[in-house]
């Protein structure tokens, strides 16, 4: 499916960024192209809902299969449960406790981490496999869409590195937006393909993950994007443990060797956090916004 004009800014005239190697699962190749209005990045041709599930089919994506693989792995999950009590202590320096919505909530961690703080806790996960894990974790209804939702509106709706993955984030948007209670926040986490990692990986830098990423956003784009669907940009927050864990993918589909790997993956990532201090262009980005 070719994308024909920008879901951001409505758009039709787009030019080539990179052509990006799907190197987890298919190692097909997909053209990254940017809006020449807004800057948008997106993943053309885009595969259709139908058939985006075996993309996804591989033991390395962990964020569906909880599985542990290798030290890349160990470092993915280690990372993880220092990253799960800082996106707690984030949303409960708004809200001490209330209900919450997280769209795309993989295997359920984060969902239980706020239920173990008390929080009631409601998720959508269109992965089969990863809602299974995530049902048997919470011990509670994982759903599958929005279609079977409880009447109710959320203080909270979160989306952790989600909104990229979306085919209909117009909709989307409009419909999550419609969910959140008129003095709630969310919490929008996207990659930043204007960061240094991605400047000095290029077409292999890991933020793409073609196919399975659509979109590539910006902090220049998000922020009317979220105008679009009547949200305000309250904040926008890094996430700099992104930086390092990206680089060290990018270096391995780089094919760099073990050790040289780590050792670049640790350079680069800390390079590019010490940039964004005076750029805001982290590797990773967590944009808070609350109805306008």
């Amino acid at each position: 499916m070719l994308v024909s004009k920008c879901p951001v800014c409505g758009n039709d005239s787009f030019q080539l960024l990179h052509a990006c190697k799907d190197h987890v699962v298919s190692h097909e190749t997909f053209s990254v192209v940017t809006c020449t209005k807004c800057g948008l990045g997106i993943t053309q041709p885009q595969p259709e809902i139908n058939v985006i599930g075996k993309y996804y089919q591989s033991s390395e994506y962990i964020s569906h299969t909880g599985k542990q693989q290798g030290l890349q792995g160990i470092l993915y999950k280690t990372v993880r449960k220092y990253t799960l009590n800082r996106k707690r202590g984030l949303i409960q320096s708004f809200f001490k406790t209330g209900n919450i919505l997280d769209y795309g909530c993989g295997t359920g961690e984060f969902l239980a981490t706020m239920k173990q703080s008390g929080w009631r806790t409601t998720g959508i996960e269109p992965s089969q496999q990863a809602r299974t894990k995530a049902e048997n974790l919470l011990q509670q209804r994982i759903h599958a869409d929005f279609n079977t939702l409880p009447d109710e509106l959320y203080n909270t709706i979160t989306l952790w590195h989600v909104l990229e993955h979306v085919h209909n984030i117009s909709e989307t948007l409009s419909k999550l937006r419609s969910l959140l209670h008129p003095e709630g926040y969310m919490f929008i986490a996207i990659p930043n393909h204007q960061s240094l990692d991605a400047e000095i990986y290029q077409s292999y830098w890991a933020g793409y993950d073609v196919p399975r990423h659509l979109w590539h956003f910006t902090r220049e784009n998000m922020k009317p994007l979220l105008h679009n669907h009547q949200l305000n940009l309250v904040t926008t927050l890094p996430m700099k443990f992104d930086a390092v864990y990206v680089s060290l993918l990018s270096e391995q589909y780089r094919n760099t060797s073990f050790l040289k790997r780590w050792l670049l993956a640790l350079h680069f990532g800390l390079k590019s956090n010490r940039k964004a201090k005076n750029t805001g262009d982290y590797s990773s980005l967590i944009f808070v916004a609350q109805p306008a």
